[in-house]
């Protein structure tokens, strides 16, 4: 009963949580263990698609772009860059 109750204590509101506390005696100030948080599965290292060729810099291409390709995106090596390649944003990664 008390791996149960321990288990589910926080799904009960704070109301629930009172009544509880005081039915199995427990002071209305103690508060039961926390709930260990279920472990994040680790991110694979993505394999960069995209770079920068003066800094070297990659970019998966998942989620926001990083600064730094942000940044060059308003260069004038960009715009030189963008000419030869119209139908690309980024310049791929060849490695």
């Amino acid at each position: 009963m008390k791996l149960l109750l321990e288990a589910c204590f926080e799904d009960f509101s704070p109301a629930q949580q009172r009544k509880i506390r005081e039915s199995i005696g427990a002071s209305a100030t103690s508060k039961p263990p926390k709930r260990a948080k279920a472990a994040r599965a680790q991110k694979e290292d993505l394999t960069p698609r995209f770079w920068l060729p003066f800094s070297g810099e990659t970019w998966s291409g998942r989620g926001r772009p990083p600064k730094a390709f942000l940044a060059w995106e308003g260069t004038v090596a960009h715009t030189e860059w963008k000419k030869q390649h119209p139908d690309v944003r980024f310049p791929a990664y060849a490695g």
